[in-house]
């Protein structure tokens, strides 16, 4: 049986460096994301039908904000990452820095899906309720990962390394 691994990114940027437009993979966006989530907010808001322009900017500021605030998880947590393939290849790895390592980079990570939701649930405020229908309905196509590859990379990439996203 495959479990399916949901992700539903709200707040992304593409980071030059992490599957970057000149990453390995060359697709376009930190772990093969293009943009998705209110990464381009311009985007999925043409998706969001008759949205005022106060609603915009409202939305804008919210998006900008929550990126601020993201802004400096995202380079602790790249900063943890790092640190914790540095542990792993060490010739004698010590267990419980890793595992403190990866306890670390689970809670930056907790933090910035609590601002992510915290910043959707402010963008939802501010809708009507067809509007929040077509938005929510959106998310859940793109939570579903629309049958595409890895991480939402749209097949680019790699796939899931064997074992990983499975259950025996």
């Amino acid at each position: 049986m495959v479990v399916a691994i949901m992700l539903v990114p709200l707040f992304t940027s593409a980071q030059p460096g992490l599957n970057g437009p000149n990453g390995p993979n060359g697709n376009g966006g930190q772990f093969g994301r293009k943009g998705g989530g209110f990464g381009n907010s311009e985007m999925w808001m043409d998706r969001i039908p008759d949205l005022t322009d106060q609603q915009k900017t409202d939305i804008k500021a919210i998006h900008t904000a929550a990126q601020q605030d993201i802004l400096p998880l995202r380079n602790k947590l790249n900063e943890q990452q790092a640190s914790l393939q540095s542990l792993q290849t060490a010739n004698s790895p010590d267990m419980k820095a890793i595992n403190k390592t990866i306890d670390e980079i689970s809670a930056t990570e907790a933090q910035i899906g609590k601002r992510r939701a915290e910043a959707h649930q402010d963008v939802r405020k501010l809708l009507t309720d067809d509007q929040r229908v077509a938005l929510d309905s959106q998310f859940q196509r793109r939570g579903r990962n629309g049958g595409q590859g890895r991480l939402g990379n749209g097949g680019q990439g790699r796939p899931c390394p064997r074992g990983y996203g499975r259950s025996n």
